[in-house]
C-alpha cells in the first residue's frame, strides 16, 4: 500500500518562535485547498469535522497533510534550530484539530483498515496519482 504520510518524521526539528506560532493557525485555515490537473478539487472545509473516517476521507486528508507538512518543514528551516520542532508539532496538531480528530486516530485508522484503503486506491487511481505528487 502506498500511503506514506501515515507517520511524521521527527528528525531535525526543534521548537517554534512565538512570532511564527501565531501564523501557523491562519496558514492552516487558508491553505487547505487541493486543486489538481485531474480535476479533483477539495479542501479541509469540504471535509469538515470527521465523525468517522472512510477510505475517501482518509485519502483526502492524507493528500492535504502531505502538502501542508511539506510547507511546515520549509517554513521551519528559517527558524532557529531550537524552535523548529515546536513549530512543526504545533502545525501538525492544528492540522488534525481542524478535522476534529487527532494524529493518533488518523494513524489508527490507517493501521486498522489497510485492506480497505488498498481497495479504494486501486479503484480510484486519481487519488494515488495525487499522493505520488508529494
Amino acid at each position: 500500500m502506498m500511503i506514506i504520510a501515515c507517520e511524521k518524521s521527527r528528525r531535525g526539528f526543534e521548537e517554534p518562535a512565538p512570532k511564527e506560532e501565531e501564523g501557523v493557525e491562519e496558514k492552516e485555515k487558508s491553505k487547505n485547498t487541493q486543486k489538481t490537473e485531474s480535476g479533483l478539487d477539495f479542501n479541509a472545509e469540504d471535509i469538515g469535522k470527521i465523525e468517522k473516517f472512510t477510505p475517501e476521507i482518509f485519502v483526502k486528508v492524507t493528500i492535504i497533510y502531505q502538502r501542508e507538512s511539506r510547507e511546515w518543514i520549509q517554513q521551519s528551516i528559517s527558524l532557529p534550530l531550537e524552535t523548529q520542532n515546536e513549530y512543526i508539532e504545533k502545525a501538525n496538531r492544528l492540522f488534525f484539530e481542524q478535522f476534529g480528530t487527532t494524529e493518533e486516530e488518523y494513524l489508527r485508522y490507517s493501521q486498522d483498515n489497510i485492506d480497505e484503503l488498498d481497495r479504494f486506491l486501486k479503484n480510484h487511481p486519481e487519488f494515488m496519482s495525487l499522493m505520488k505528487e508529494y
